[in-house]
């Protein structure tokens, strides 16, 4: 089940977690990567540093491919469920199907 970018894994018998975007720690870290040589422009959170690497590069090297890598943080927390008994369970709060 995934709602508003939060998802909820049933694994077995255990306990539902959501996993939702970390907006407490660090914002994605952004870092570029040459295909041809796989030299790269470093970690930044700054959106733009990789993409002006990318050009820079381009122009000294000739090299025109690109990998954009993106590191985001999750957190997983305990869904909320409707009730202690349906939580022992494994389910969520919603009528039998």
């Amino acid at each position: 089940m995934t709602t508003a970018g939060n998802s909820v894994i049933r694994q077995g018998d255990w306990t539902l977690w959501t996993l939702s975007t970390d907006v407490t720690g660090s914002p994605p870290i952004l870092e570029a990567e040459c295909t041809t040589c796989d030299d790269s422009s470093g970690a930044t959170e700054e959106a733009k540093q990789p993409e002006v690497w990318c050009l820079r590069h381009a122009n000294q090297t000739g090299h025109t491919g690109f990998r954009m890598i993106i590191t985001s943080f999750f957190r997983a927390s305990m869904a909320n469920v409707g009730s202690s008994a349906t939580a022992a369970r494994g389910r969520t709060a919603t009528p039998d199907a």
